[in-house]
């Protein structure tokens, strides 16, 4: 409830200053997936703004009380914007989470939402008696299976988030989330997911998109790859994980700009910590990062082979 008010506080700071924004997962996906705002935990919430907003919704999140994760000089942040999708806040009184994002996902994945687009179909709610924006529910599938993607599903209530989204909305436009998914290079991404979901908890798929999945050999091993890890409960390696995302990229384009952003795009992290470092330097930081990794990944399954 402490999440929710203070939702309601920071979406009525921005309509004050006519910056649109579209709450997504936390209590919004309890109240309009799950029916009730109990049935699903959250601890952060989740906020999309216009990439061209960020800046004056910064300002406005520190007048909010809140402290922003890094304190960044004009060259970190501007380093920040171009390799990152959200900035974190705490308020420093009651310890709420707020993530502010401006992409759904970091650029480095190649999957782009338009906000505009996502705008332009959002549709409304009223949550302790205040109207706010949502997205639609053929968007809200698109990304939160983006959003699992990004973390390789490590999560299983996400996926029972999907399960449970595709369950309360038997009248989901299928056409428009293929049409959506293709577009953006996400459909083997949204099978995986709905696979996933399928078969943990039975969600009930329309017969044409079960048919497109069984069209898609190569999702369903990597759903089951993931089942696997799930019932099991052994992670999955760096090296593993980078494998089977590449694999979830359905075209060749897309796959080598993943393999391109993940060897020579430095983390994050690292451009904020080292701004004046050159970025031939951190990229081929990164690429040494990346071998060794691989390095010791063939070696354990070489031994794990062997005994």
């Amino acid at each position: 409830m402490l999440l929710t008010a203070e939702l309601l506080r920071v979406l009525r700071a921005l309509e004050a200053e006519n910056i649109a924004a579209i709450p997504y997962k936390g209590p919004v996906l309890a109240a309009t997936t799950y029916g009730n705002l109990a049935k699903r935990d959250f601890w952060d919430l989740d906020i999309l703004v216009p990439e061209h907003e960020i800046r004056r919704v910064r300002r406005i999140m520190l007048q909010l009380g809140y402290l922003a994760e890094y304190s960044l000089t004009p060259a970190q942040e501007a380093k920040y914007l171009r390799s990152a999708c959200e900035y974190n806040f705490r308020h420093e009184r009651s310890q709420a989470h707020v993530e502010i994002h401006w992409r759904v996902i970091p650029p480095k994945f190649g999957l782009k939402f338009e906000f505009d687009r996502l705008w332009s179909r959002a549709r409304f709610i009223y949550i302790a008696g205040s109207k706010i924006p949502i997205l639609s529910p053929e968007d809200a599938l698109l990304v939160l299976s983006v959003h699992g993607f990004k973390h390789l599903w490590e999560c299983l209530k996400w996926v029972c988030d999907v399960a449970n989204l595709v369950l309360a909305q038997p009248e989901l436009d299928w056409n428009y989330i293929e049409r959506e998914a293709d577009r953006i290079g996400a459909m083997r991404v949204v099978l995986v997911t709905i696979s996933l979901a399928d078969q943990m908890f039975d969600s009930g798929l329309p017969d044409p998109i079960r048919l497109r999945l069984k069209r898609d050999p190569t999702a369903l091993s990597i759903a089951k790859e993931i089942v696997n890890c799930y019932l099991t409960g052994h992670p999955i390696s760096r090296v593993k994980a980078r494998l089977l995302m590449l694999k979830t990229y359905s075209g060749f384009r897309d796959r080598a700009t993943y393999v391109a952003r993940s060897l020579f795009d430095p983390a994050t992290e690292e451009l904020i910590r080292t701004p004046e470092r050159s970025m031939v330097v951190m990229r081929g930081q990164q690429v040494l990062r990346i071998a060794r990794q691989t390095i010791f990944h063939l070696s354990k399954s070489r031994e794990d082979g062997i005994s």
